[in-house]
Order: structure tokens, then C-alpha cells, then sequence
């Protein structure tokens, strides 16, 4: 009985809180058309989010450059994802709701994209052996000898 009075306590507010705030998955995973949408909707958002912030940096409109530089170096999967949508959208509104931090928000979300940016992979050419190879390949002909 105690336990249905700690629940009946719960103010309504206090429930709605405790309720996911966000998509937690991508309605449009099975369909790829819709997978799409995602991304268009995503690329709204980003330029919306560039549009709020450019009158707040002009001071400093090299923080937009880089911020954009780093939605281009980001993956094309990430960027058409739910978690780019939400953090994008949190960012957004926030920075609406608090001009002064809008560097922050800025910040926030080119820590994001670097994190899903495109490693590009060393290529390894065929030639060259790697030292343990190389130092066994050198005395093999010696041992013949």
C-alpha cells in the first residue's frame, strides 16, 4: 500500500519528466526512401540552426566555417540519423531560448560531428614489407648460402 502511494504522489508534471524526451528509434529504419526524409529533415534543421546563429557570431563568423567544415567531413549514415536529429533539434532550440551560449551549442555540435567523421584509412601498398617480414625475407637468401 505504501508503494501506491509513493506513485499516486507523482505529480503529473513529474511523470511527463521522467518520459523520454526523444526518438529513441528511427521511424523511417526499414523504409529507405524515408530514410531520405530523415536526412532532408536533418539538413532543414542544420541550415536552420546556421541561419539562427549567423547573426549571433558576426563577431566571429569563423566558428560557422568550421562548424560547417565538420557537418561535410561527417559521415553521410550519422548525419541522416535520429541521434544527429535530436542533438541537432536540442542544440537548436536551446540556443534559441539562450543567445548568449549560442557558442556553446556551437561547440556541442562540432565535438558531435567530429566524432562521426569519415576516418580516412592509411592505404598500405604492396611493395613494402612491414619490418618483421622484411628482416625475415633478407636472411633467408643468406641461410642458403
Amino acid at each position: 500500500s505504501s508503494s501506491k502511494r509513493q506513485t499516486s504522489n507523482v505529480s503529473p508534471a513529474r511523470r511527463q519528466q521522467q518520459a523520454p524526451t526523444h526518438i529513441v528509434h528511427s521511424p523511417f529504419a526499414s523504409n529507405r526512401k524515408s530514410v531520405n526524409a530523415l536526412q532532408a529533415e536533418n539538413q532543414k534543421l542544420f541550415s536552420e540552426f546556421l541561419e539562427h546563429c549567423t547573426s549571433l557570431t558576426k563577431d566571429c563568423p569563423e566558428v560557422l566555417t568550421f562548424l560547417q567544415t565538420k557537418h561535410a567531413k561527417a559521415s553521410a549514415e550519422f548525419l541522416s540519423s535520429v541521434e544527429f536529429r535530436n542533438t541537432l533539434g536540442r542544440c537548436l532550440t536551446r540556443a534559441q531560448a539562450n543567445s548568449s551560449k549560442t557558442f556553446v551549442y556551437i561547440n556541442e555540435l562540432c565535438t558531435v560531428l567530429k566524432q562521426h567523421t569519415v576516418k580516412k584509412r592509411p592505404v598500405l601498398s604492396q611493395a613494402e614489407p612491414s619490418a618483421s617480414t622484411s628482416g625475415a625475407t633478407r636472411s633467408a637468401p643468406d641461410s642458403l648460402q
